[in-house]
């Protein structure tokens, strides 16, 4: 018997995930409140191996409520994934950039409009910007650029670039950047995860890692 090549997201010929797709099941997987019925589990992880944010249950970043949004508004724009906690303390927009070329000012943007305007008490300095892409590329210089046209004044003192550094992940793994498909390769790993205890999940995590490895 032929070994089984049936994947739920489809194949190189049958591509059922967009960027929103992504996005929208990166959703699923963070926020607290997924069906997935594991809480912070998928955050946590996120939040320590993917930025380096040494979260654990009694650090200030964590003992929040945390809220996981798509499309997120921000001025002129949408941001793919905004992770925030509920009093707007600490907050991490993950630019979600699969087939398609930076806007202009596009990051310098979205940082000033949803992160400096808004986060409460100069926690803004500790958010997290982030490029998620398919190989770990950078992105562009003109996505960092300050707006050219500023006909309200929003950007009048601000620096010419964005001075904030950009957390670089990739989808595929690499030896450049950390990825999405190392992160569920260790989620997979874990105890709060079996083919036993939560086979849906598991198999379902374990197809998008092998789409993501193969396909994307």
């Amino acid at each position: 018997m032929n070994e089984e090549k049936f994947n739920i997201f489809g194949s190189k010929k049958t591509n059922l995930l967009n960027e929103n797709g992504h996005s929208l099941f990166l959703k699923r997987l963070l926020s607290p409140s997924g069906q997935h019925g594991l809480k912070t589990f998928f955050l946590e992880s996120f939040m320590n191996n993917m930025l380096g944010l040494s979260i654990d249950d009694n650090n200030e970043w964590f003992a929040q409520e945390w809220w996981v949004e798509t499309e997120k508004e921000a001025g002129k724009g949408r941001v793919d994934l905004y992770i925030h906690s509920k009093d707007k303390k600490y907050s991490i927009i993950i630019e979600n950039k699969i087939g398609a070329k930076d806007q202009e000012s596009q990051l310098y943007r979205y940082w000033r409009n949803l992160i400096y305007s808004n986060v409460n008490n100069e926690k803004w300095k500790e958010s997290k910007l982030v490029y998620l892409s398919p190989s770990g590329e950078k992105p562009s210089n003109k996505s960092l650029q300050i707006p050219t046209k500023d006909s309200l004044g929003k950007y009048y003192g601000f620096p010419k670039e964005l001075e904030k550094e950009i957390i670089c992940i990739s989808y595929k793994r690499n030896t450049r950047t950390k990825s999405i498909s190392d992160w569920l390769d260790n989620c997979l790993k874990m105890r709060e995860i079996s083919k036993d205890k939560n086979p849906r999940l598991y198999y379902t995590l374990e197809q998008y890692k092998e789409w993501i490895d193969n396909y994307l």
